[in-house]
């Protein structure tokens, strides 16, 4: 069986976010069956992994010479349709809504959340258009759809008016790393000496984090500190925090290893999530996996993936916020270990299993 894979996301996020993805189940995947031949189409993207059986011939991705992208883009289309125009039982995995206009063999396309369709004012006016066309000719074209979350599979039926038959819900799993056995001896060692809440992600606009801090203004925090993961701050948040009173108490790493991000977790007073909408929220699992209390918004998918192991609340309210903070600090260890058994449950082993089971479904091999 050989399974076509749009490497365009790998062009727009090297690494993080969607791209983490599959750099976790394609190696599983080629373990898992060796008769499963997997071909990435972009140049960029066959660097990034050493398990690939065939390579394609691509034109490389930067050159100076006018128009060279335009053009190259339109070759390498041609390269990849000449290449595989007597091939038969091919599966095309479109990674981020990428799908050729000449292709006519199945298609599956992975979906991760609804943002631009639920939250269109978080967006750029121009980025939303553009996306959403892209977003819904592939939907449209696919023969079937992974969701990665009972969650965002009623919110893809919902906007799309999808048949759930045609949906494959995959959820996603959680890093090695984030294991307790592990012995930590990275540069945060021994170095956490203070009390802290922990926030880890991007401060997009759906991810809320201003209620955080709002929230941290409360005294009952004042001798806390909140750890971000996430991009360092802009001199405009730099001048919000200081006006509210907080930049002191505000620590942030970036582009830390998974390592360190565990040793993070693990002494943590407590994780926040505050968002208002996920398609899924791998950093529950890695929290979970960490054993530190979660707190977190009362949203679909987190209470679907996390279920009663967390202590949650209202993500438009500062107030109930600042209840579930206080809460955690009252709250025994009977919802950590709930938290981390339904943890217990997602593996990317299991995702890559899964994905793999759709592949041979498709190709009717």
């Amino acid at each position: 069986m050989k399974v076509l894979i749009d490497g365009g996301i790998f062009q727009m996020q090297s690494h993080g976010g969607v791209s983490r993805i599959y750099k976790e189940i394609f190696p599983k995947i080629s373990d898992l069956d060796s008769n499963c031949e997997l071909i990435l189409t972009h140049k960029h993207s066959i660097d990034l992994f050493n398990f690939i059986f065939k390579k394609i011939f691509y034109l490389e991705p930067r050159n100076r010479l006018p128009y060279y992208n335009q053009i190259k883009s339109y070759l390498n289309a041609l390269i990849r349709l000449y290449y595989l125009k007597n091939e038969k039982e091919i599966v095309y995995h479109a990674t981020y809504y990428n799908i050729p206009d000449l292709w006519s063999g199945k298609i599956i396309v992975s979906v991760f959340d609804l943002i631009h369709e639920k939250f269109p004012s978080y967006v750029n006016e121009m980025d939303y258009f553009s996306f959403i066309k892209i977003k819904e000719q592939a939907i449209k074209k696919a023969d079937k759809i992974i969701s990665i979350s009972e969650s965002t599979k009623k919110d893809l039926i919902t906007y799309y008016g999808i048949s759930k038959e045609k949906i494959e819900v995959i959820p996603l799993g959680v890093s090695d790393d984030f294991n307790l056995k592990l012995k930590y001896e990275g540069f945060l060692y021994n170095k956490l000496n203070f009390s802290y809440f922990l926030y880890v992600g991007r401060k997009s606009l759906y991810k809320n984090i201003n209620i955080l801090y709002l929230a941290l203004q409360n005294c009952e925090f004042k001798n806390y500190k909140l750890v971000l993961v996430s991009s360092p701050l802009e001199k405009r948040e730099i001048e919000y925090l200081k006006k509210l009173g907080i930049y002191n108490q505000i620590i942030v790493f970036s582009n830390i290893h998974d390592k360190d991000l565990a040793y993070l977790y693990k002494n943590a007073k407590c994780f926040v999530y505050p968002s208002i909408y996920e398609g899924f929220g791998i950093p529950l699992l890695e929290a979970a996996r960490m054993k530190v209390k979660i707190v977190c918004s009362n949203i679909p998918s987190s209470v679907e993936v996390i279920k009663d192991g967390a202590i949650y609340f209202d993500p438009n309210s500062v107030e109930s916020l600042v209840d579930a903070l206080l809460k955690s600090f009252e709250s025994n260890n009977s919802i950590i270990e709930k938290a981390y058994n339904y943890a217990s449950l997602y593996s990317w082993e299991i995702c890559a299993e899964k994905t793999l089971d759709l592949y041979y479904k498709l190709s009717n091999f």
